[in-house]
């Protein structure tokens, strides 16, 4: 019994840890689709001097110019070949 509450302590307190790293990585990102030619090509969205990499991007939105509106996770867990931005996974598009 023992056993069974310290581990649905630590399960609860590893939800509520990920809730709250979760909530500090979302934000709302506004900015311009461009194509970057370097380490073979990728969509990213530039918004002011930063540029932002979605790991799940529709094909609607991969369009040179276009002004796009998401709800974002930062994933700084993440790393890939390409040499610069920020990656995110896009959780709502406005």
């Amino acid at each position: 019994m023992k056993n069974k509450t310290i581990v649905v302590s630590l399960v609860f307190l590893l939800l509520i840890g990920g809730a709250v790293i979760a909530g500090n990585l979302m934000r709302d990102l506004t900015g311009t689709m461009t194509y970057v030619e370097l380490e073979g090509g990728f969509w990213a969205v530039e918004s002011g001097d930063e540029l932002y990499i979605p790991t799940n991007l529709d094909d609607e939105y991969m369009k040179e110019g276009l002004v796009v509106s998401f709800k974002v996770v930062e994933r700084p867990d993440m790393v890939g070949i390409h040499m610069s931005g920020t990656y995110v996974e896009i959780i709502d598009s406005k």
